[in-house]
């Protein structure tokens, strides 16, 4: 080794027994800030101090911004991105909840539901942050808010409000004792490989499914059930496809700024379909349900009774075949493509204050004053309430398991046996969460796929959660901040992760049949069932039966190793069959 080789490794040493670097890599390069031996592959040491600012320094340090390799910039931007990318939940899952019943609940019941929806959001990827220190987010989970609402408290079977808040509470509860005694963490282990291989995958083609509906680029079809929307400009009213432009072009710019490697490619890409949003709305995509003639043009595009059938679905009495009014209209634009709507500044920007004031009479800790109050047929609510309570828990466990496991994985967060750091925290705060949802006067709050798109963004410390949990705090007295980012545009970001993380594939040995059908099936169900736990139980399920009838957990000399090893997983797999059978999804 020549004599300035010797002297830059004493340099090393030196620099980092001062602890002025962590990293001593191999370089082909010089760079500047650092000490390099020769611009031919040798020894290089990078300085990766943190903040050199006292109040920084104890941020970075608490939550480990830069021995995770990220910095507070990569943070903030991942946490805006989430923010984002899941911002719809707080318009969505009021307009769901207050279906609830038949419809039949307070007045003013939509905006207590958005308070709710935004605290507990708070809550719980506050506690993700703090005590997890993970870049994921938390909120009311889709799919587990429909079914409370038109299945478990549906205005038929006796079950209240309340009632159905007391279940969502006891599920937390559930929750919570399994994560507290260690089982959830056990269950997790229990996943095959070649399932939690495909678990990313999944994830990825259900969120991908879930933008390209979000944008209307799919559509429901009563021949097919799912189709491409119609573009033909010559048949379709601007105002139905612009949407799907938003979309594409967001996704493009998505797609290019990353190809590019401009950081924050996905935040950019959603503010520039934000911006083409308005200006192709205010250029005329924009539909006024209240005009005459669009009123005319909307429903003969749509059809009369395919809007009356809509709004009767989300809890509207409407008797059939009557005549669209410009109100129901506007009720079935909001439901079904609100991008095509211009906003509503007054309407948005009224005193929080009020929302605050029906919320704390007719929501916060409903579940403990009028929850053990039920009325009706004894064995129909007990027979309601614990297929409720079993659904819950099954749903929002195996839900946000697939959810850290998969976005972990595919930001390479896992550690060498597989595992990810910190889990039995971020299933403590799930838990946590889930409770604190319900006395709230919320669903079932669970950790959100699209914490993905942050975590894509190079999110990789709890003060992605930080930032996310701040923006639903603002976002609480700012109303406008959810209602004037489209769905169109946040659509184009949960498409583009979708094909980030579909790429986990090539990690599933698919020459082994074992290997390869609970994989295929855990990838294809969660998107053809809208349900992530639904694809992760029919993959074990699969696993199972195929190990079973192939006869490899009986094979002499190894003392069925393989029977022992997936003994929790036929546990799994038989509760998964009960949920199947003998609860309504």
């Amino acid at each position: 080794m020549t004599e300035k080789n010797n002297l830059v490794e004493e340099e090393i040493v030196e620099a980092t027994e001062l602890n002025e670097i962590n990293d001593v890599n191999e370089t082909c390069e010089c760079e500047d800030n650092s000490i390099d031996v020769e611009c031919d592959c040798t020894a290089v040491a990078t300085n990766k101090k943190g903040p050199d600012n006292k109040f920084l320094a104890a941020i970075d340090n608490y939550f480990g911004v830069t021995k995770s390799g990220s910095n507070f910039k990569t943070e903030i931007i991942a946490g805006v991105t989430t923010f984002m990318a899941m911002a719809y939940i707080l318009i969505v899952n009021p307009n769901i909840l207050s279906g609830a019943n038949g419809g039949k609940l307070p007045e003013g019941i939509k905006s207590a539901f958005y308070v709710a929806t935004c605290l507990s959001a708070v809550i719980g990827t506050l506690i993700m942050s703090l005590h997890a220190k993970l870049p994921f987010a938390q909120a009311s989970g889709m799919g587990l808010n429909a079914y409370f609402a038109f299945s478990v408290v549906n205005g038929t079977n006796g079950l209240t409000l309340a009632n159905g808040l007391l279940i969502i509470f006891i599920s937390g509860i559930l929750f919570l004792t399994l994560t507290l005694v260690g089982v959830r963490e056990k269950i997790v282990d229990a996943i095959p490989k070649g399932v939690k291989d495909a678990i990313p995958a999944g994830i990825g083609l259900f969120i991908a499914f879930i933008g390209l509906q979000g944008s209307k680029i799919i559509t429901g079809n009563p021949a097919t059930l799912v189709s491409m929307a119609d573009l033909n400009f010559l048949a379709v009213p601007f105002g139905i496809i612009a949407p799907m432009i938003t979309t594409f072009v967001a996704f493009m710019l998505i797609a290019i700024f990353s190809k590019l490697k401009i950081k924050g490619a996905i935040l950019w890409g959603i503010l520039g379909g934000t911006a083409l949003h308005y200006i192709m709305g205010y250029a005329g995509a924009f539909i006024d349900p209240f005009n005459a003639g669009e009123l005319a043009s909307t429903v003969a595009f749509y059809g009369n009774d395919a809007i009356v059938s809509s709004l009767q679905g989300v809890g509207q009495q409407i008797a059939d075949g009557s005549a669209v009014t410009s109100t129901m209209l506007l009720d079935f634009l909001i439901g079904n493509n609100a991008g095509v709507l211009a906003p509503n500044f007054t309407a948005e920007m009224l005193n929080p204050i009020t929302g605050f004031a029906v919320w704390g009479t007719e929501l916060v800790g409903k579940v403990f004053t009028e929850g053990f109050i039920f009325k009706g047929d004894a064995a129909v609510i007990v027979g309601v309430f614990i297929s409720a309570v079993l659904a819950f828990c099954m749903v929002d466990m195996f839900d946000t398991i697939g959810t850290l496991v998969g976005t972990a994985k595919k930001a390479d967060m896992l550690d060498e046996n597989g595992k990810l750091p910190r889990m039995k925290q971020a299933l403590l705060a799930d838990s946590i969460a889930t409770c604190t949802g319900a006395i709230c006067g919320t669903t079932t709050v669970t950790t959100f796929v699209e914490s993905s798109a942050g975590v894509a963004e190079g999110g990789r410390t709890g003060m992605t959660s930080l930032v996310v949990a701040g923006l639903f705090f603002v976002a609480l007295f700012l109303t406008p901040l959810a209602y004037l980012i489209p769905g169109s545009a946040t659509s184009a970001a949960l498409i583009y992760v979708g094909v980030l993380m579909i790429s986990s594939v090539k990690d599933i040995d698919f020459s082994d049949v074992s290997i390869a059908v609970p994989a295929f099936l855990t990838i294809s169900m969660m998107a053809f069932t809208y349900n992530i736990s639904f694809g992760i139980g029919l993959g074990l399920i699969t696993h199972c039966v195929i190990r079973l009838f192939t006869g490899e957990y009986f094979k002499k000399g190894d003392k069925c190793k393989a029977l022992k090893a997936d003994i929790l997983t036929m546990v799994l797999a038989v509760l998964f069959i009960l949920n199947f059978v003998l609860v309504s999804h």
